[in-house]
């Protein structure tokens, strides 16, 4: 690293909620995403010694720049041998999507470690991308402190790479594609085509409900195989009207789109009681729309509203216990950002 070289660095990338067609993308169908102006917020600087660090809450993980290459190296080397199902092996540790996205930026530049610190804790295996966020948040992060170039595309390949350890070992890329670019997109693998992001604000809820996004994703494609093809027309054809909702600043047909998903992710065991329940109780207090993100099965919902979220809401769901975070849909994909300032005064992934 070079005398002139920042000694700080913040980057900022957005979480994401998936409108239409989970699992569909990954069967030749497409799916219609957004990022949201709420994400992940890593500060990073350079360690004085030899070691750097993780931190996001309570949890934490040291490591060295030789320890993070040589993870990354074994986690390539275990999916040439075993292929997607390589995944399993690291399904249950929190930092292995962090220390592999430092462990693959790291090679052969010599950067400095460095202790990373989000601002808040993040909430994983939700449905939220924030394995794809986190990862595109460290990896332009080091790419800032080596002061090399870093195009969108090469961005987006190293942040499909992570993703294997969270997707079942065979990530779509979609996560990655949103995280990047910000806004909303229909997406199918190869092609991203971007849409209007609806003005609506978005209520974020944690139903309790844990799961990995692994599994489900394992777990749909062993036992969705007889009904795969209903499956991916189903979605496809609902996937059409929530992009050409979007595309019209139809409200009311984009409603209609996102609760017809909802219905065919219970109809082929992607609900939750629990989510039902909790999707009920915000739609009473006058959201127009609510469902799972993600894989399904649990982790987060989200709540759409017309205008602000109501105050009375998050303070009722947080009597029962029940994480919420309210923000609305964002334009902007992973940036670098001032140390000092918010997150909307950054510059782009490929910038």
């Amino acid at each position: 690293m070079s005398a002139r070289s920042p000694e700080v660095l913040r980057a900022w990338a957005p979480y994401k909620i998936s409108l239409s067609g989970e699992h569909a993308v990954g069967y030749g169908g497409s799916s219609v995403v957004a990022a949201l102006d709420a994400g992940v917020d890593l500060r990073a600087e350079v360690s004085a010694g030899a070691a750097g660090s993780f931190r996001s809450g309570d949890a934490s993980c040291p490591w060295t720049s030789d320890e993070a290459e040589r993870f990354a190296a074994e986690v390539d080397e275990e999916f040439e041998r075993l292929g997607p199902e390589a995944w399993r092996r690291w399904a249950g540790d929190f930092f292995a999507p962090f220390r592999y996205a430092v462990g693959a930026a790291l090679r052969g530049n010599g950067l400095r470690p460095f202790a990373a610190v989000s601002s808040t804790p993040i909430w994983t295996g939700c449905g939220l991308g924030t394995s794809s966020a986190s990862a595109a948040s460290l990896i332009r992060i080091c790419a800032g402190f080596s002061g090399q170039p870093l195009p969108a595309e090469e961005l987006v390949a190293r942040i499909r790479a992570v993703d294997r350890l969270r997707h079942g070992g065979i990530p779509s890329g979609v996560d990655g594609a949103v995280v990047v670019r910000g806004g909303a997109l229909r997406f199918c693998r190869g092609s991203a085509v971007a849409l209007p992001a609806p003005e609506l604000a978005v209520l974020l809820v944690h139903t309790g409900i844990e799961r990995s996004c692994g599994d489900v994703i394992s777990w749909f494609a062993r036992t969705a195989r007889r009904r795969l093809d209903r499956y991916v027309r189903e979605m496809e054809e609902v996937t059409a009207r929530v992009a050409a909702a979007l595309a019209a600043r139809d409200v009311a047909a984009l409603v209609e789109g996102i609760e017809e998903d909802r219905r065919i992710l219970q109809r082929h065991g992607l609900g939750h009681p629990r989510a039902d329940e909790l999707a009920g109780v915000i739609i009473g207090r006058g959201a127009v729309a609510a469902k799972l993100t993600g894989a399904g099965a649990g982790g987060a919902l989200f709540g759409l509203f017309q205008n602000e979220v109501p105050r009375e809401l998050i303070q009722e769901l947080a009597a029962r216990g029940v994480p919420t975070r309210a923000c609305r849909f964002g334009d902007r994909g992973v940036r670098l950002v001032p140390v000092d300032r918010g997150a909307a005064h950054g510059e782009t992934a490929g910038g």
